[in-house]
């Protein structure tokens, strides 16, 4: 009689159990419901698989037809995902069909086909991107093709944690992003967004064991920031195809003794940057380091990093660059209203010298204030200045009075009598 008793509930449990698992084990395909023409179909498929999903196993069908479609897969975290490019489809309904794959539903083994509609519609998109998935070590480095689709240049701004930037890409032109990863690991999304397109590529980051973290803070640069200091904290740097350019950085040192440091840059960055490889900066001075750019002769967006080290410490300066056949380098470019302006001091290239020092370069107006192209000296304090102009001034008037009392004296010569005859008395 004992045992009858949980009969009941057991078979509710069994019941309920039935019902939550088709939520649990059936596939999903997870994707925008519409797209623009010429744009980049991303779609993320998760569910309980036995079968790895292949190139393969993706279809595309227009309505009931299959069509031409080349699809690419990647795995990460237990999710599939899947890009294409959708240029040449004209608007209308299609569906996005997973076909051949073994999988869990129910608690049964399935390998039925399942689908996804979507339409593409009348609107152009502004751009395309390849791939559509990317995955790299921390610290690596990657590339991303951005096609311009419009007949006008395309303003595209980039992010990427807590990187972000602009660029602009030629009508009808690729250009190839290369970036580093300055994140941990983890799945993130670099953002692409035009004035009505937008896509958020994913890109997973995984840990090396080889790879140390401890000297990056997470926000370009690494403690201790009382010690060392470099400015400008990042590098933006526009330049036409085949041209060369150069910048500075400002590197300042509050220790009471020498510092020795260290430059490298990522290997992304080789080809366009050059530096010196060490430095010596004196205790409490500043020194100026030079960068020599050469742009390469197609169009070109890179992002790596610089790295000054100095003893167990290190700086990281991002540097951004973006060769464009058509930028063309003109006052405006380097610091007038219709740019600088609208830029701080460290997106132009600049450096911003403090209360008590003074710039021995060009100077500019930027959003931030002034901004100095060259270094920055500390203003002495003394009255050396003021003493000098008091000394010279005492010396004239000391001279203009020596001068006239010696006038005066001449003016003013005493009688001298054994020269005047007197008559005699007789």
């Amino acid at each position: 009689m004992e045992k009858r008793t949980y009969l009941p509930l057991i078979f509710l449990l069994a019941s309920f159990s039935i019902l939550i698992l088709p939520s649990v084990s059936a596939v999903q395909i997870n994707m925008n419901p519409s797209f623009n023409q010429g744009e980049t179909l991303f779609a993320q498929i998760s569910g309980n698989f036995l079968d790895q999903i292949q190139q393969s196993n993706i279809l595309l069908y227009e309505g009931h037809v299959r069509i031409p479609f080349t699809p690419s897969v990647n795995k990460a975290g237990g999710i599939f995902y899947v890009y294409g490019q959708l240029q040449g489809k004209e608007s209308g309904n299609y569906s996005l069909v997973l076909r051949g794959v073994r999988y869990i539903e129910n608690d049964i083994v399935k390998s039925s086909d399942v689908s996804r509609d979507f339409t593409i519609t009348n609107n152009s998109a502004e751009f395309s991107v390849s791939p559509g998935f990317i995955s790299l070590s921390y610290g690596g480095t990657f590339q991303i093709g951005i096609r311009n689709l419009k007949d006008s240049v395309l303003n595209l701004d980039y992010s990427l944690g807590n990187f972000s930037n602009k660029s602009a890409i030629p009508p009808g032109q690729t250009v190839k992003a290369s970036l580093s990863s300055p994140l941990l690991s983890g799945m993130y999304n670099l953002t692409l967004s035009g004035d009505a397109t937008s896509y958020q590529v994913p890109v997973y980051i995984e840990y090396s064991s080889s790879t140390s973290t401890s000297n990056y803070s997470g926000n370009g640069t690494s403690l201790p920031k009382d010690y060392l200091k470099i400015q400008p904290s990042s590098l933006n740097i526009s330049l036409s195809t085949n041209s060369t350019t150069a910048r500075y950085l400002h590197i300042s040192s509050s220790s009471n003794v020498s510092t020795n440091i260290s430059f490298s840059v990522q290997d992304i960055l080789k080809p366009y940057i050059s530096i010196q490889k060490s430095a010596t900066i004196e205790a409490n001075s500043s020194s100026q380091i030079k960068i020599n750019v050469t742009s390469l002769e197609n169009n070109s967006v890179t992002l790596g990093d610089l790295n000054a080290t100095y003893g167990n410490q290190s700086i990281l300066v991002p540097i951004f660059l973006n060769f464009s056949a058509d930028y063309v380098f003109t006052n405006q470019s380097s610091g007038s209203q219709n740019n600088s302006l609208f830029q701080t001091c460290s997106e132009i290239g600049g450096i911003s010298c403090g209360g008590n020092e003074a710039c021995t370069g060009e100077i500019r107006d930027a959003l931030d204030g002034k901004c100095c192209f060259g270094t920055c000296k500390v203003q002495q304090n003394d009255n050396s200045g003021k003493i000098l102009g008091w000394t010279l001034a005492a010396i004239l008037v000391l001279g203009l009075v020596t001068f006239l009392i010696f006038k005066y004296r001449k003016a003013k010569r005493p009688f001298k009598f054994s020269g005047i005859k007197t008559k005699s008395r007789n």
